[in-house]
């Protein structure tokens, strides 16, 4: 070995580092406690050549005997202590419903009709469907007008970007004076999912009653990055806004797109089935019955589509049935102010799969007739169809009938 370039080193010490190598000579606890933590890594780790493999090797061994030596102990596990019990009950106190009174099913939130009764649902979920222009959110922004001017709270949460100048400029046309909308109204347009979320979490916390209007579903899936067909996008969407402003025990009312495809319209709005399922409200679409202007008014008509709770069929009303008529007339030749009502449907009316049923009846009584003209009668259904130049099955459905009505004629003899 070469002894070090520094005029000062202690040419005896490092004669004895030299011999402690050469002799392979493994220092004791007392000579590692006098060394730095880099001096005894160069002891033990440094390449040293007058070292065999082995010796090497005993040399870490030995400062790794040290080291551990003098790490602290491991504590020895011992069993968690036993969690403060948590406020959240896992289960409902079901005496303290019961002694509260149970709340009824019935429709009690929103504007009544013009007899009185109303058809939304306060601490739920409602949902207005319908075809663009069909007036959804004309009626929501009503809803919020009934409210404010009743001295109440309300918010329009507008990711579907009607703008404040529309949904500000209408509630000001239908009588809301601009001091009740600087005090009793708020107005939002979330941007992505953290404002929405955000603007949720304020709302849960207000313990006003609120009318809260969320326009539209399918934007606020868009904010929140899933695919309107996504069933438990929506669910998790719809947990984390409507649902939750719902249970915070605000009147809530979603907007959505009615879906393209005939049998999809049947059942609802676009995309997800689980729309439907998520509305422990009412669900109505909303038809158009007289185009909306804003000099002329209009009207559309609203179709019960979901009642969860069975609230507005007590009402006498079936799925399909207009259960009101929402009229908005032009403004008043003085004030300007446009004036609206909420008329009452009539409950004598047949569904629409009823007055279907009805018409498809009516139809082939008709189709029996024309045959029963025929000379000669009919043979076959191709025969029908050549004569009455007819499709397939209402050949077939018409000869059917036809043969029935003559074989009980004659006593079933053919």
């Amino acid at each position: 070995m070469t002894p070090p370039d520094d005029a000062v080193a202690d040419l005896v010490l490092w004669q004895q580092e030299i011999d402690n190598v050469s002799a392979d000579k493994l220092l004791t606890d007392a000579e590692f406690d006098a060394m730095t933590v880099n001096q005894r890594e160069a002891w033990a780790w440094d390449p040293h050549p007058e070292l065999t493999w082995e010796a090497q090797h005993a040399r870490k061994t030995r400062l790794q005997e040290y080291d551990d030596a003098r790490r602290p102990p491991k504590p020895m596990p011992t069993r968690p202590a036993a969690e403060p019990e948590s406020d959240r009950l896992l289960f409902a106190d079901l005496a303290a419903i019961l002694d509260g009174g149970l709340r009824a099913s019935a429709p009690d939130g929103g504007p009544a009709r013009t007899d009185g009764k109303f058809i939304l649902y306060t601490g739920k979920v409602n949902a207005l469907i319908g075809d663009p222009e069909s007036a959804k959110t004309l009626f929501a922004l009503c809803v919020i007008a009934d409210a404010m001017l009743a001295t109440g709270q309300a918010v329009f949460i507008d990711t579907d970007h009607n703008g404040p100048d529309f949904v500000l400029g209408f509630l000001l046309a239908v009588g809301v004076p601009r001091e009740t909308l600087l005090a009793q109204f708020r107005y939002a347009e979330p941007e992505d999912r953290q404002d929405l979320l955000l603007i949720v979490d304020a709302l849960a916390e207000d313990f006003d009653a609120l009318v809260i209007v969320l326009d539209s579903v399918g934007e606020n899936l868009s904010l929140w990055g899933v695919s309107p067909n996504d069933d438990q996008g929506f669910i998790d969407m719809n947990r984390a806004t409507a649902a939750r402003l719902a249970k915070a025990g605000h009147l809530v009312i979603t907007i959505d797109h009615l879906a393209k495809n005939v049998v999809s319209r049947d059942f609802g709005a676009t995309g997800s089935t689980a729309k439907k399922r998520a509305v422990d409200g009412a669900m109505y679409q909303v038809v158009i019955v007289n185009e909306f202007s804003p000099t002329s008014g209009g009207q559309s008509a609203l179709l019960l589509k979901k009642d969860r709770t069975g609230g507005v069929r007590a009402l006498g009303y079936k799925r399909d049935q207009t259960v009101a008529h929402f009229e908005v007339n032009g403004p008043d030749r003085q004030t300007g102010v446009q004036t609206w009502a909420l008329h009452p449907g009539s409950t004598n009316v047949p569904t629409a799969a009823a007055a279907k049923a009805a018409a498809k009846a009516g139809q082939l009584s008709a189709d029996v007739t024309a045959l029963d003209g025929l000379t000669p009668p009919p043979k076959s259904k191709e025969d029908v169809m050549a004569r009455m130049k007819w499709g397939t099955a209402r050949a077939l459905a018409a000869l059917n009938a036809w043969r029935n009505q003559a074989s009980t004629a004659t006593g079933g003899q053919p």
